[in-house]
């Protein structure tokens, strides 16, 4: 194996080994990055202290002894295992893709195996969350098929080299390529800048790695990942590179679809704020507007909101008519539109928009026979990036309540009474929590079936030096912002979880994202629930779940302390668009009917109509559900007549300092 190989075997993204076709598979070679995959060096496995298959998972270890023998009574020169599980040094089972070549003598005999290993772990686990995601990973599996794809280039760029599989891809002949530069397999949406970036690695001797969209001969798109390695002389001078990729394209585009399902816009199918805030990450010099109409909530509120919907449609398709056709369009949220460019002067970008409102201003839209006229407020900020969306906000808040047409954000007019009103519960929060005056109050949770209060949900409360009870709407986002969040977490579970060994009585607390995946906050719920008489009175209600960007970090602290007979259940659930897959994933016992989906259960056929779809989909997956704001007896008999199972509100009882054990409708 010459050198140069050998470095591109240690450095590709996969592990790379040798076998013996004996008993035990004896190896002879392993690269470098076996130690990343299962933590042992390559020697120990070289020199015969590791026996490779004694790695491999009882269960695992027919199935991959068949396939060996099926591939080797076939006479194949290669072949693909089913992706099976080896234990790694910290004891862990990881799940591998094995690609193997075999290597037969003069006579056919199968002598050695090559095989390249890829750490399948994370998609095998997301596999197993749902029926659709195991899709998906069949289609990534079908897209992986498919071996290296390598090409070499000289000093200048020039193709020298390209593999079959290359060719097949691409539908070029060898012909075509060697010779023509890489760029003739550059796709235009790459941006320069990404090859910028490659060729300055390359030329300072390191090695870069990335995904590219490259173009096919038919001029149909593909996705490569791919290692770029400098090759130099017998003196050290660069002399050419080695590119060595693996085709991603299915990959790529159901992560695009998925990405697209969790930052769309449901209403408007346009980009909606968790794609803003990427975009604004991910742009050179990014400038914003806002576009929000005048008196949009009114309308709603006299007309209805499938009518506010449609006028927020209108607005939307003319916005797109009147736009440079560069910028991009974001939903917000509401009827707030955002407008996106990049590396444009202010002043240009000021003018496009002016004029932009000036053609929207005083449209009439006709919707359902009535006449309807627009009177959109522009807000823009030039800040930079960490502070573009904030400022785009202030901004228009500040034309909202001063009446403004149009205004450029600029720091006069951020509100400091809002940083004074921060500083103020800052230090209102650090004291409490240093006296011992934040606790939780208990909101009943009325069971239909038996009639009674069965359980209660904890929610903090911070008691002021007069005696007051703060609602943590005042000093919950300060607590994130000032770093008490968490020691707030923890003292609002010690405190539930001290009164209700008191009185037996179940209960549930909130947990974030944040908490799941903080070691401290889980070790410490942890050993409240061994300390517990009865943790299977205790359930954690996941706020924010569409916020969750670890999903295996939560999953192994769910697994822990569902173990520990704790329940889990989903707040809020219905207020955004991924939660069906958020409650496959996360295998809940409950959830918690958004409270804006109940309060509109009444009057509003389409909430009705959500809810009763909400509530059947969880009845068929055997999950309970929860009403929550029931604030009266209307929404009390509707969540009735929906067959919900739990029903929490101001109407069965409001949050108190004790729990409440009686209720009658």
């Amino acid at each position: 194996m010459t050198q140069p190989f050998e470095t591109y075997l240690n450095k590709a993204p996969f592990a790379f080994m040798r076998w013996e076709n004996r008993p035990g598979w004896p190896v002879i070679y392993a690269s470098t990055p076996i130690q990343a995959l299962l933590g042992y060096a390559p020697e120990r496995f070289c020199n015969g202290d590791l026996s490779y298959a004694e790695l491999v998972h009882p269960d695992d270890r027919d199935r991959v002894d068949k396939e060996v023998a099926h591939a080797l009574d076939n006479g194949s020169s290669e072949f693909e295992h089913r992706p099976y599980r080896l234990q790694n040094k910290q004891g862990d089972w990881i799940w591998v893709k094995d690609t193997t070549e075999i290597i037969r003598d003069e006579q056919g005999q199968a002598v050695e195996f090559y095989g390249f290993l890829q750490d399948w772990t994370d998609l095998i686990s997301y596999k197993k969350q749902a029926q659709k995601a195991q899709l998906i990973n069949r289609q990534i599996n079908q897209a992986l098929d498919e071996s290296n794809l390598v090409s070499r280039s000289d000093a200048a760029g020039r193709i020298t080299y390209v593999n079959d599989h290359l060719l097949a891809l691409t539908g070029y002949t060898r012909k075509e390529l060697i010779g023509q530069p890489h760029s003739i397999l550059r796709h235009p949406d790459t941006p320069r800048a990404t090859f910028q970036d490659m060729w300055q690695t390359i030329q300072n001797g390191q090695t870069w790695k990335g995904t590219l969209k490259n173009r096919k001969k038919s001029g149909d798109a593909y996705w490569v990942e791919m290692t770029l390695l400098p090759l130099f002389d017998e003196n050290g001078q660069f002399a050419e590179y080695l590119a060595i990729r693996h085709e991603v394209t299915e990959l790529v585009r159901k992560q695009m679809a998925l990405n697209n399902a969790l930052t769309t816009s449901r209403l408007l199918n346009i980009p909606n704020r968790l794609a803003l805030i990427e975009a604004i990450e991910e742009a050179d010099k990014p400038v914003l507007a806002m576009l929000d109409l005048d008196n949009f909530r009114q309308i709603n509120e006299y007309f209805g909101h499938s009518f506010g919907d449609q006028l927020l449609i209108h607005f939307m398709l003319h916005v797109f008519y009147y736009k440079p056709l560069e910028y991009r369009l974001f939903h917000l949220g509401s009827d707030q539109l955002v407008l996106l460019a990049e590396n444009v002067h202010a002043t240009e970008f000021s003018h496009n928009l002016q004029q932009l409102r000036e053609n929207l201003n005083e449209k009439r839209y006709c919707i359902r026979n009535q006449e309807i006229m627009t009177n959109p407020t522009l807000a823009l900020s030039f800040e930079p990036k960490d502070n573009l969306l904030r400022s785009l906000e202030i901004a228009m808040r500040y034309a909202k309540r001063h009446h403004h047409n149009q205004i450029t954000y600029a720091s006069e007019i951020d509100q400091p009474e809002q940083r004074a009103q921060n500083l103020k519960w800052s230090a209102k929060l650090n004291q409490a929590l240093q006296d011992d005056r934040i606790t939780v109050h208990f909101q009943p949770i009325y069971n239909y079936q038996s009639q009674r209060i069965e359980r209660h949900e904890c929610l903090v409360r911070l008691i002021d030096t007069d005696q007051t009870v703060v609602s943590p709407f005042y000093f919950l986002d300060v607590s994130k912002r000032t770093k008490k969040y968490y020691q707030l977490s923890r003292r609002v579970a010690s405190k539930a979880f001290e009164q209700f060994e008191a009185c037996g009585l179940p209960f549930s607390i909130n947990i974030s994202s944040l908490d799941m995946t903080r070691p401290s906050y889980a070790k410490h719920l942890l050993h409240l629930l061994d300390s517990c008489s009865a943790p299977e009175n205790v359930t954690l209600e996941i706020l924010e779940s569409e916020d969750i960007t670890d999903f295996a970090a939560v999953h192994r602290f769910i697994e822990k302390v569902r173990q520990r007979g704790c329940q889990i259940a989903i707040d809020d659930f219905g207020a955004g668009y991924a939660n069906y897959h958020h409650l496959l994933s996360l295998d809940a016992d409950y959830i918690k009917i958004d409270g804006s989906l109940i309060k509109g259960l009444a009057d509003n056929q389409d909430a009705y109509d959500i809810v009763e779809s909400i509530v059947s989909f969880a009845r068929k997956r055997g999950i309970a559900t929860i009403a929550e704001f029931v604030s009266d007896q209307r929404i009390f008999d509707c969540v009735r007549e929906l067959n919900i199972d739990f029903a929490q509100g101001f109407y069965i009882g409001a949050p108190q300092a004790e729990p409440q054990r009686e209720f009658t409708p």
